[in-house]
């Protein structure tokens, strides 16, 4: 396979698991490709998962979709705590690592997904290109404290002609470009005013339970690997399998409301 091909099936596939990930709270995404038929198991883009928690799950689900059309094949599988790896591991059927540059070492790997601890993502993302693969990095692309580590992942992407694809909710939707591009051909005349609201009211949000609440750091946990560049600090198992739970109302309701003022 040329290098030339490959490249193209890797920004195929960078484009539909973005779009896919953007659309995977709103409804169960329906992958529209190119038929071109099924390819060998050496010409599909070999998929490497960096951190199996919660959130790689959605991204596993696409990959196994796109595997049964052909188009590539999870090949490995990273994270600190051993557990979450053998069960992404039985899965997708990949290899096992612990260290996300033994993974990177791997030359099946021709895509990373990355979806670490907000610390992870940029180091890991650097590391990615500089082996010559191509990235979908779970947001923020960088931790607030690592801005300029975002700089770098730009100049590296460059130097090396690799994609770095972010995945973000919504916004990565071809509807808001086709939505800004009716506004500006003024389908509702001229926009002065625009108003938005989010109202959040219930006791559910994004959850992750703790599976090992007797969990310790050994063997099947890199406590020191899982803190990266944080401060250190003593283990605790609350912040290893973070709970974010929004509790504001029993029997709340959750609503949007969103008004435009137009005139003309």
């Amino acid at each position: 396979m040329t290098e030339k091909r490959s490249v193209a099936n890797r920004r195929d596939f960078l484009r539909i698991t973005a779009a896919a990930a953007a659309s995977a709270s709103v409804f169960q995404p329906q992958f529209t490709i190119a038929d071109e038929g099924v390819k060998g198991a050496n010409e599909r883009i070999g998929v490497g998962f960096i951190g199996t928690g919660g959130r790689c799950q959605t991204h596993i689900d696409i990959v196994n979709n796109l595997k049964a059309q052909g188009r590539c094949e999870p090949v490995a599988v990273c994270d600190v705590y051993a557990p979450r790896v053998q069960a992404a591991a039985q899965k997708t059927g990949g290899k096992i690592y612990r260290d996300h540059k033994e993974l990177l070492a791997d030359p099946r790997v021709d895509v990373v997904c990355i979806a670490t601890p907000d610390r992870h993502h940029a180091q890991q993302a650097i590391d990615a290109v500089r082996a010559g693969k191509d990235v979908y990095c779970e947001k923020p692309l960088t931790h607030w404290s690592q801005m300029e580590l975002a700089r770098q992942i730009e100049e590296e992407a460059q130097k090396h002609e690799r994609i770095v694809q972010v995945g973000t909710q919504y916004v990565a939707d071809d509807a808001y470009a086709q939505v800004r591009k009716l506004l500006k051909e003024g389908i509702i005349g001229k926009v002065v005013h625009v108003q938005a609201g989010y109202f959040r009211r219930g006791d559910w949000g994004e959850r992750m339970e703790i599976p090992d609440r007797n969990a310790k750091p050994g063997p099947d946990l890199d406590w020191e690997k899982f803190l990266g560049d944080a401060p250190k600090r003593e283990f605790d198992v609350s912040r290893f399998f973070p709970c974010v739970l929004f509790v504001l109302h029993r029997n709340g309701v959750l609503c949007y409301r969103f008004a435009l003022v137009v005139t003309g």
